[in-house]
């Protein structure tokens, strides 16, 4: 079992404060050589935490080494991950999704976000964190947040997976509630007046299909 020891170390102002630094094995490189870590604390029941999280890690093979993965590497990560097999369009609403996560965290460490962290982008996102499809700097809808926040989630969730993280952040962030309304729907008259006007345009099929509920891409392929 690693021990702590108690050093000194000198500060800006001349005088010598105590720490307490362990030396620990986490593991084997890919050669086989021993890896050791070093982490000095302020104060020793931090040391005695830490030594004691990383030594139950490592004996499950569950540690984590520290990295300075940035949260725009863990996403550019996760998007390569996202892409395979998916659509133009799913990879598109995915980046765009993960946008005003990589602008408000992009250039943290992984490692150094916290919950608190999120929620902040969160209420940023809430308040003021339209960039398009309206007014840059209005609030966004809880839709667009629930979209960004359960992406920046699968991201950090691949990266415990990875060994990138040692948590994910996201998991315990509250999201905003959907309001539901009522659809804004025609009436039969604006229905058969639109099919009137409609009657001599190149789609009007098209329009009548998707009038009787068949999505764009069931009327696109049709024959």
């Amino acid at each position: 079992m690693p021990t702590i020891k108690t050093i000194e170390i000198g500060s800006d102002d001349g005088k010598k404060r105590k720490r307490y630094r362990f030396v620990v094995d986490v593991g084997r490189s890919a050669d086989g050589k021993r890896v050791q870590r070093t982490y000095t604390f302020d104060r020793k029941r931090d040391a005695e935490a830490e030594l004691a999280k990383i030594t139950h890690t490592v004996r499950t093979g569950e540690f984590v080494d520290r990295s300075k993965i940035t949260v725009t590497e863990l996403i550019d990560r996760y998007l390569r991950h996202a892409a395979f097999e998916a659509e133009e369009n799913t990879k598109l609403s995915y980046r765009l999704a993960l946008e005003p996560a990589r602008e408000r965290l992009g250039n943290r460490q992984a490692q150094a976000v916290e919950r608190e962290d999120v929620e902040a982008l969160r209420d940023w996102m809430l308040t003021s964190g339209r960039k398009r499809g309206g007014k840059p700097g209005t609030p966004l809808g809880a839709r667009s947040v629930q979209l960004t926040l359960g992406k920046l989630s699968a991201a950090f969730e691949l990266g415990v997976r990875d060994r990138k993280v040692t948590q994910n952040p996201v998991r315990y962030v509250d999201l905003p509630k959907l309001v539901r309304r009522d659809p804004d729907t025609w009436s039969a008259e604006q229905v058969r007046a639109f099919l009137t006007a409609a009657a001599d345009d190149r789609l009007h099929a098209a329009w009548r299909l998707t009038l009787y509920g068949l999505r764009r891409a069931e009327v696109c392929g049709l024959r």
